[in-house]
């Protein structure tokens, strides 16, 4: 959801920057990736979860990957670009300790 208000618009801008990127969770899930890419999809299983809980498919989905969901903690996907013929990227995941 998008505010456009100008009360939310300038919240965000003053927003601090960064704050995600210096957190330690992001930081390990991330670590494994080259720093040159296209941006990051970041994102904890349970936000994940909760997005996905409103789609039927993953309904079906959810208890064969139950045993595994249960052990991570986040996601990264990235991308470091495109050919003609192949994209190339990276997903992470960190485990629970």
């Amino acid at each position: 959801m998008f505010d456009r208000s100008l009360s939310g618009v300038s919240t965000a801008l003053a927003a601090p920057t960064n704050t995600l990127t210096t957190t330690p969770r992001f930081e390990r899930t991330v670590q494994s990736m080259d720093k040159s890419n296209q941006g990051y999809m970041y994102g904890t299983w349970s936000d994940l979860d909760r997005l996905l809980e409103s789609n039927r498919w993953f309904s079906l989905v959810r208890p064969i990957l139950q045993p595994w969901s249960d052990s991570i903690d986040a996601i990264a996907i990235t991308s470091y670009g495109k050919t003609d013929n192949q994209s190339t990227g990276t997903v992470s995941i960190l485990l629970k300790n």
